[in-house]
């Protein structure tokens, strides 16, 4: 079936996930439903599809459990029933905010082509490729370069937005007045064996130990934990990292702001040298 948030109506997603469970498994009815969800009538999640019964939050997660949703399903699921009782344009407007980042933290990662990669390790193309993304976003060399501390050249900047257009890495849109980049963010992997990759790991560490120096402690975050690991975690935590880095984009990217940050992610084995 379908995922979830293909969905825009709680009803339907739900009448479609309870049939493929009655297909699926064979134990599955609507007797067994009510059962699992802690409910008194089999007949009540008919009379909730129909449209003749709305669903409170505290049912909504008992129906949650029942349809055997996954962490994400669940909180789309809630938000879409209290969706449809909320009273309060206020949150409703905040309740669709939720789906939307909900929605961007479940999206699949998209992948960028070997020169793609090779563009945007170099960090000044990278901020502006990532410019695009704000809601006041201008086209223009002069908006860039203002939102850039005016620092850079003009020819600095046209020479990097050809770039990005040559490559497909940015998409003209509007006839031409207006930018769309390629993919929503940038995710850079561990296969450093891939030469641009490395570099840009290089580039960003080198620019973190600029920061490090020069930023003012309130607007970076530094900070590490040295423990004991056993090797075969590694492929544990590093899922529980990725998860994390999803998290707190989806939680705090905003589209209103100039400002480009960096979150950088090091955990690797100790190997100190002796000093003579």
């Amino acid at each position: 079936m379908k995922n979830a948030f293909e969905y825009d109506n709680y009803r339907t997603f739900l009448a479609e996930r309870y049939d493929h469970l009655k297909k699926t498994k064979a134990c599955f009815s609507s007797r067994y439903f009510a059962q699992k969800a802690g409910i008194g009538s089999p007949s009540y999640i008919n009379l909730v599809i129909n449209g003749k019964r709305n669903l409170s939050k505290d049912y909504a997660e008992k129906f949650a459990k029942a349809l055997l949703l996954d962490s994400f399903e669940k909180k789309w699921f809630i938000i879409q029933v209290e969706l449809t009782t909320s009273k309060s344009r206020h949150e409703q407007h905040e309740l669709m905010k939720k789906l939307e980042r909900l929605k961007k933290r479940c999206a699949p990662d998209v992948k960028m082509q070997p020169n793609h990669v090779e563009i945007l390790s170099d960090l000044l193309t990278l901020q502006i490729y990532l410019l695009a993304q704000n809601k006041s976003f201008k086209f223009s060399i002069k908006w860039i370069k203002n939102n850039l501390n005016g620092k850079i050249q003009d020819e600095n900047i046209e020479k990097r937005i050809n770039l990005l257009i040559e490559s497909g890495l940015w998409k003209k849109v509007e006839n031409g007045k207006h930018v769309v980049p390629f993919a929503p963010n940038i995710k850079t992997g561990n296969n450093t064996a891939a030469h641009h990759l490395l570099e840009t790991h290089i580039n960003i560490l080198r620019n973190a130990q600029t920061a490090l120096r020069t930023q003012n402690s309130k607007e970076r975050i530094f900070g590490g934990r040295t423990f004991l690991v056993n090797k075969n975690d590694i492929s544990k935590i590093q899922e529980r990292i990725d998860d994390f880095k999803k998290s707190l984009e989806t939680d705090f990217e905003n589209l209103d702001s100039t400002n480009v940050y960096q979150l950088e992610v090091v955990f690797f084995e100790l190997k100190p040298t002796e000093k003579v």
